[in-house]
This record gives C-alpha cells, sequence and structure tokens, in this order.
C-alpha cells in the first residue's frame, strides 16, 4: 500500500492561482444509468478479512448467486469445496461456508490448510465448536446484519457498545426484511406493522441473527484488520488495542464503505476509514483527501469544521482515506428545519467565508468555456425540451459577456442537511467532501443547502424523482419560493454576493447552471433516457424565471 498522489484532476497547492474552473467537474465522465440502485461491487464482508483482496476460494454450503457474484470480483479462483485430489490436491487460501437458514451445520466442510482462513457465513446458534473441527477455534466472530445479499454491517459479537453506537446514527442495517408473501405469509413469518410516515400497513419479517466467524492460522485476531494497522502504521499511528466495526450504509456503487476505529478506553470512535467498493469510485474519494488536505491549510477557517486526514492508500486500485471523526449530530437528524434556522444561518455563513478566503477572479468567457461544456454533456444526458436548452444557452452567454471576472471558489459540491452535523459548540461540521472542486462556482454550495433544507422541511422520504407522486415538483416550488421572499435566504445571498464581489444580475443565471449541473451527475443514478425525470431537473425547470 502506498499513499496515492490524488485523482489527474486535482493541482498542487501552489498552482491553486491557475487553477481551471470546474477542474474536477469536468473532469468526471457521467454516463447515463452508471451508478443505478443496488448494483453494489465487490463483498463487504472481505473487508474484515487480513486483506480484503482474495486468492483461490473454495465454497460450501448454500451459497447465494448475490455471494458468488461478489466472490467473484474479488478473487482469483474459485472452486467447490472438497475439489481435488491425493496426486493433484487443490488448497483454498479462504474457505467460504454459507448456511443462511442453519439447516446444514457440517462437522468439516472443507479443509482449512496452514495459510488458509475459514469464513462462517450462518446464524449464531449453529456455530458450534464440533462444526469447525481439528481443535480450530475461531478467532473474531462478528454480529452481521444482511441488505440485498450483502453485509450492511459486522461488530464484533462481544462489543454492545459499538453495535449501539452504530445503532443510534442508523449505521447498524436493518433489523426487519420488508416485503413478503405466499408460504411465509402463511406460515405467520411475516406480521403487518404500520409505518410513522403514512396510515398505510406494510408487511416484514425479522432478520435472523447471523455471524462471520474468522478461524485458521492466518485469521486476524480481534481489533482492526491487518491491512488498517499496516496502512496506519506507515503514517506513525499504532491501532494496537484499538476496536474496530463495519458499516455499509447506501444502495449506490459509489457509497463508501466506513471502517470505525475506537482507542481503547474510548466510548466514541476517533477515526473513520472510508473505502471504495471498488476501483472506479476511487478518483472520487481521493479528491476528497486532495480536499480536506487543502482545506486543512486554511487553518482557523476549518478547524472543527471540516475533518482533518490521519493516514491514506490504496488497496488493489480501491482507496482508503482515515479520518478524523468530528462529534455532531446531521442537520437531518435533528427534524425539519428552516432557513431561519441558526444552525443553517451558521452554515450559510461558513460557506460564505469559504468563498471568501478561497476566491479568485475568472474571465467570464474562460468561465463560459467551462460552463458551457457540462452544458453540452447535460443536454446529451438529459435531452431538455427546447426552452429550458435555451434558457441554459442564453445563462452561458451571460457569465461569457459578464463586464466583470466571475469569483471562482472552493466548493464542497454536496452540502445537503445528510453532510452537515451539528456540534456541541454550536459549529455546523461539513462531511464528506468527494465532490471538492478548487475551481466551483459561487454560489452553487448556498442554492444546494437551501433547497436541502426545504426538502426536510416537506418530510422524511428520500428525494427521488417525478416518477414518485411529484415530491421533487413541491420541493422545487418550495425552493424558488424561499429564494424570492424568505429572509434569511435573501440575507445570505446578499452577504455572499457584496462579499464576494458577485454582480445580483448573476445570480439566476449561476443557479440555474448549478442545478444543470447537479442534473447531469443525477443522471448517472437513472437509467439511460431517463435523466430529465430526475429531481435537480425539476428544480432547473422551476428556475427558468428567477
Amino acid at each position: 500500500m502506498s499513499r496515492p498522489e490524488g485523482p489527474t484532476s486535482t493541482v498542487a497547492p501552489g498552482d491553486l492561482a491557475v487553477t481551471p474552473p470546474l477542474v474536477y467537474a469536468r473532469s468526471i465522465a457521467y454516463p447515463p444509468g452508471s451508478n443505478l440502485k443496488g448494483q453494489l461491487a465487490g463483498a463487504t464482508w472481505a473487508w474484515l478479512l487480513p486483506s480484503p483482496t482474495l486468492g483461490r476460494v473454495a465454497i460450501a454450503g448454500d451459497v447465494t448467486a448475490a455471494a458468488r457474484a461478489a466472490l467473484a470480483g474479488i478473487a482469483t479462483e474459485i472452486r467447490p469445496a472438497g475439489e481435488g485430489s491425493a496426486t493433484a490436491p487443490w488448497e483454498p487460501d479462504v474457505a467460504w461456508v454459507h448456511d443462511p437458514a442453519g439447516r446444514a451445520g457440517p462437522t468439516r466442510p472443507v479443509a482449512i490448510g496452514s495459510e488458509a482462513v475459514l469464513v462462517y457465513d450462518g446464524p449464531a446458534q449453529a456455530l458450534r465448536a464440533s462444526m469447525i473441527g481439528d481443535g480450530i477455534r475461531p478467532t473474531s466472530i462478528y454480529a452481521i446484519r444482511p441488505a440485498r445479499g450483502e453485509v450492511r454491517s459486522a461488530v464484533p459479537a462481544d462489543d454492545p457498545d459499538a453495535s449501539a453506537w452504530l445503532a443510534r446514527r442508523n449505521l447498524l442495517g436493518p433489523a426487519v426484511v420488508i416485503g413478503g408473501s405466499g408460504r411465509g405469509r402463511a406460515a405467520g413469518l411475516w406480521r403487518r406493522v404500520r409505518t410513522r410516515a403514512s396510515s398505510r400497513s406494510i408487511a416484514v419479517r425479522p432478520v435472523p441473527e447471523r455471524v462471520i466467524a474468522l478461524m485458521g492460522p492466518t485469521a486476524p485476531a480481534p481489533g482492526p484488520p491487518r491491512y488498517l494497522r499496516a496502512l496506519a502504521e506507515s503514517a506513525g499511528i499504532d491501532l494496537d488495542g484499538w476496536r474496530f466495526a463495519l458499516a455499509a450504509p447506501g444502495v449506490y456503487n459509489t457509497q463508501k464503505l466506513l471502517l470505525w476505529l475506537w482507542p481503547p478506553g474510548e466510548e466514541d470512535p476517533a477515526i473513520v476509514v472510508k473505502a471504495t467498493r471498488d476501483a472506479v469510485a476511487t478518483p472520487r474519494l481521493e479528491n476528497e483527501r486532495f480536499g480536506l488536505d487543502r482545506l486543512a491549510a486554511l487553518g482557523d477557517l476549518t478547524a472543527g469544521r471540516t475533518p482533518r486526514v490521519r493516514f491514506a492508500g490504496r488497496l488493489s486500485e480501491r482507496a482508503l482515506v482515515g479520518e478524523e471523526v468530528l462529534d455532531g449530530r446531521s442537520l437531518r437528524a435533528l427534524g425539519p428545519l428552516s432557513p431561519g434556522d441558526a444552525r443553517v444561518e451558521d452554515a450559510l455563513g461558513w460557506l460564505t467565508d469559504l468563498a471568501v478566503r478561497t476566491a479568485r477572479p475568472v474571465a467570464g468567457p474562460v468561465v463560459a468555456e467551462a460552463v458551457a461544456d457540462l452544458a453540452n454533456r447535460w443536454s446529451t444526458a438529459t435531452q431538455p425540451p427546447p426552452a429550458l436548452a435555451a434558457r441554459i444557452r442564453s445563462d452561458v452567454a451571460a457569465v461569457r459577456e459578464s463586464s466583470v471576472p466571475i469569483p471562482v471558489v472552493y466548493q464542497h459540491g454536496d452540502p445537503g442537511t445528510w453532510n452537515l452535523f451539528a456540534g456541541a459548540d454550536g459549529l455546523t461540521r461539513f462531511l464528506d467532501w468527494e465532490n471538492f472542486d478548487p475551481g466551483g462556482l459561487p454560489l452553487w454550495d448556498v442554492m444546494y443547502l437551501v433547497r436541502s433544507v426545504v426538502a426536510d422541511g416537506l418530510g422524511r422520504g428520500p428525494l427521488g424523482n417525478l416518477r414518485r407522486g411529484g415530491r421533487a415538483g413541491r420541493v422545487s416550488a418550495g425552493y424558488v419560493a424561499a429564494l424570492r421572499s424568505d429572509p434569511a435566504v435573501t440575507r445570505a445571498i446578499e452577504r455572499y454576493c457584496a462579499l464576494v464581489g458577485l454582480g445580483r444580475t448573476l445570480v439566476g443565471p449561476l443557479a440555474r447552471l448549478g442545478w444543470m449541473h447537479q442534473a447531469l451527475k443525477e443522471a448517472t443514478r437513472l437509467p439511460a433516457g431517463e435523466g430529465g425525470r430526475s429531481s435537480s431537473q425539476a428544480t432547473l425547470r422551476a428556475s427558468m424565471d428567477l
């Protein structure tokens, strides 16, 4: 493992004065449908092993198709257990034994060589010494929760405090499966429960208790896996005696795995290691490391506001970044907010301060060229109606023809209430900087935050797209109304323009161009040909007359 130099789209600190506008945004490809919901790569459980990359894998028991596909993505070779002979032996590096229903419980499902690690995945009550055989005992046992055929979380079975910590932050995974019909319903395995969000009821079934047990001479001892210890040691951090747990939130392949690390004797973790599920998302996470390093160089402005990087590296082209854990609760978890809430006003004020500190003037034609590139890609991906396409062309022209330079600023890129945390000291923390752009455009972060606050005020459901009952349209209308008449929003925009040096006539064009960019990004999460139905596209349409 070596510390990466960052994605090719980033630049060295001394070159920021000549960083092109939207340098990160333009470095990304945006293939429609490339990041669809539920299409997760890799095998989450593998990150519990000494290394999450595997060689020869033997499989035994009731291994699901999803598990086989996940194994195929990280192993060099997969065979059924017991294959081979005395004259042509085949010894696996890892044996994967899966018995989700607790039916089999074989005594010796697979031979364990001197360098092998046996992974047993099944119900806790079925894990017995007689199943392991040959006197081999588990060295680490993790209680796991599955989701969509994958591990959603893995916590040492003897660490209820870590489990409770993850549960309080909704990171433990589902305790029930939603759905159910047929024989399972008839047998009484499913029950009806009423939801909080509406009067309707749904069928649920409790998730059975399951464990993953790591066994064998080379199985990792309790605590952080070997690859994490080595990565931290390269940065001068000794993880001996630290506690460890894994959480895999999210349903998109670009969402990161979270590896939590607790120092000895501490109730709260001090470091969270983000890991990419596969190499496709590596540039995104390494861009976050790049951004956090640039933010740390700003000193007091970002102290207590943005995480500091503790260590970083790669493992088989997948990125890992260890960041300090900042205290607080997400603004979304605090309940519906308004733009005038003190925590929201603090966040808007800090985004303004960040823009003031990092602003540099760039000629309008140079900025317009960068925006036009994104607009062309947006037009291809979303096929906008002629009136909307013409509006975006006029906004690009307004930027090009600006009589004064456009202030280019540091941009977060995703400052929604889910990525902002309220600390006990009254400061708002800004997490998840993988969309950081050192050449971002002014006001984009402010507009994004305002809409996320409006969206939260309409309820807790996902924003989704226009196929889901038109909620995106209601959010967009609320966002436009806030820009026109909410005093807190008006004050924030006026302060931003005055301090950054932005003419008021560019507020509308820049706001629309920001949602154009978001609609382009959102097209990757919708099937090809449906990019025009995104929530960001709805906001863009509602903003045409700003």
